[in-house]
C-alpha cells in the first residue's frame, strides 16, 4: 500500500467532502487506475466508500489507523510538541498516550536528561528504544487500532505509580471544553493516567476544536494545560494564556 498517497486522499476527501476519481487524479498527479487502487485498499479498511464514480470518507466520526493518523499534519503537530516539551524538567517521569500528536514529543526528548516514559503505545515504545530513553511500558490487551495497549492491566499498572506529566490528545474538544474520543477503552485508561499524575497537557491542533466524539474523557478545566495551534484566546477566555514563541502559533494556556 502506497501510504503517503493514501494518506493525501484522506486529506483532500477532508478538505472537499466528495471527490471524483478524475478530480482525484488530477490532484494526485496518478493515473485512474493508480487511484482506483489506492480507493480499494481504502476501502477494505472501512475509510472510504466509493459511489457513483466518486467517493467520500466512511464517516466524518470514524477514527483513522496509526499509519494515517500520523502522518496528518505531521508538521503542525511537531510544532505543539515541542511546545509540550518545554514544560519539562530533567528527571521528570511522564506518561504518553497513544496519539500521534503526544508521539511526536519523542524527538524532543532526545536531549533530555533522566527523562523516564510511561507509555501504552507500542510505536512510541520502538522509538524510545531506538533514541535510548528509559521507558516503562503498561502492558495490557492490543487495541489494533490506536496500537496501543487498554484494558485491566493497562489501567492497574497506571494506578501504581505516579507521574510528574501526563501528556494526551484525543480527536475532539468543543467549544464548551468538552474532551471526548471514539474509543471507550483509551478513553478508560486516560482517565486513570490523568488522575494518577501531578501535572496534565492536552494537546491538540485547531482541526479538533469545536468537534465532538461519543465518549467524555473530561472537561478542559480539569487539566492543568492546553496546547495547541488554535488563537486559545479567542476562546478560552478565562485563562492565562501565552504565545510558545514569537511568530510559532503555538499558544499555551496555563488552565489551573
Amino acid at each position: 500500500m502506497n501510504t503517503e498517497r493514501s494518506t493525501n486522499i484522506i486529506s483532500l476527501l477532508e478538505k472537499y467532502s466528495y471527490i471524483s476519481v478524475k478530480d482525484l487524479a488530477n490532484l494526485l498527479h496518478a493515473s485512474a487506475p493508480t487511484v482506483r487502487r489506492s480507493l480499494s485498499e481504502l476501502e477494505r479498511e472501512g475509510i472510504v466508500v466509493r459511489n457513483h464514480g466518486g467517493v467520500v470518507l466512511a464517516g466524518n466520526g470514524l477514527p483513522k489507523p496509526f499509519s494515517y493518523r500520523f502522518g496528518d499534519m505531521k508538521e503542525e503537530k511537531r510544532k505543539i510538541a515541542q511546545a509540550a516539551c518545554s514544560l519539562l524538567s530533567d528527571g521528570n517521569i511522564i506518561y504518553l498516550d497513544t496519539s500521534t500528536t503526544v508521539m511526536c514529543m519523542i524527538d524532543y526528548l532526545k536531549n533530555r536528561k533522566n527523562i523516564t516514559v510511561v507509555t501504552n503505545s507500542v510505536p512510541a515504545i520502538q522509538l524510545l528504544h531506538n533514541y535510548g530513553i528509559p521507558v516503562k511500558c503498561t502492558g495490557g490487551d492490543l487495541n489494533d487500532e490506536s496500537m496501543g495497549f487498554v484494558g485491566y492491566d493497562a489501567e492497574s499498572y497506571l494506578s501504581s505509580i505516579r507521574t510528574d506529566f501526563a501528556f494526551i490528545s484525543t480527536p475532539a474538544i468543543g467549544l464548551d471544553g468538552r474532551i471526548s474520543d471514539y474509543s471507550e477503552q483509551e478513553t478508560h485508561l486516560r482517565k486513570v493516567a490523568l488522575a494518577n499524575s501531578a501535572c496534565s497537557v492536552y494537546l491538540f491542533e485547531k482541526q479538533k476544536l469545536n468537534q465532538s466524539a461519543i465518549f467524555t474523557l473530561c472537561n478542559s478545566s480539569d487539566v492543568d494545560y492546553l496546547i495547541s495551534n488554535a488563537d486559545l484566546s479567542t476562546v478560552f477566555t478565562n485563562m492565562d494564556i501565552r504565545e510558545y514563541k514569537n511568530g510559532s502559533e503555538v499558544f499555551i494556556a496555563r488552565v489551573r
